[in-house]
């Protein structure tokens, strides 16, 4: 770390700055336990997911969650959770409702059907018997999970046909938000 040290001056005869720069390097002492103490805050952050936290790790209020081991554990109270804490953008833009066919092989036969559905004041979540919603996704659960964890890019996942989305494709671009581990729009 290099303290510099700007000291400007007026000069009254053409009116020109003039800039005088003072370098002080700091203490080798003080500048090791800064990089130290630095060091630690970043590791912290890249352990718990915290983004732009200063706090050390036994002051922070709440510890990031396990991802979920199951869809079924995902359409849950998970999703509720993640939809009520979400942005304001995020909600304006998930009004509706979204069927996701999941099944728990590639082949897409089996599967289990969960039913988000924000079109109230709350958002809903759960298994479901419903065919048709306003987006109707369908995606193996290894996918799903593999979005949840971040291992996945939903985009990426939607492109290469992982993913079949019909009906109103913003909702599922948005409602991925709510799936993947940091998104500024699900804070």
């Amino acid at each position: 770390m290099l303290c510099i040290a700007i000291e400007v001056t007026k000069s009254y005869n053409d009116s020109q700055f003039e800039e005088k720069y003072e370098k002080t390097p700091p203490n080798g002492k003080e500048l090791g336990q800064a990089m130290q103490e630095e060091n630690e805050y970043e590791e912290d952050e890249k352990e718990e997911g915290f983004e732009n936290s200063r706090q050390p790790r036994s002051n922070r209020s709440s510890e990031r969650r396990k991802p979920a081991a199951s869809a079924k554990e995902l359409f849950g109270n998970e999703l509720i959770v993640r939809a009520q804490n979400s942005n304001p953008k995020l909600r304006e833009n998930l009004t509706g409702t979204i069927l996701v066919n999941v099944a728990p092989e590639a082949a897409q036969k089996g599967g289990a059907k969960y039913l988000f559905d924000w079109s109230a004041t709350a958002p809903l979540s759960g298994p479901t018997e419903v065919s048709n919603a306003d987006c109707v996704m369908s995606l193996s659960e290894e996918v799903l999970l593999g979005i949840h964890t971040g291992a996945l890019n939903p985009q990426v996942a939607m492109l290469s046909d992982k993913i079949q989305v019909s009906g109103k494709l913003s909702l599922a671009i948005y409602f991925f938000n709510l799936i993947v581990p940091h998104s500024s729009l699900n804070r």
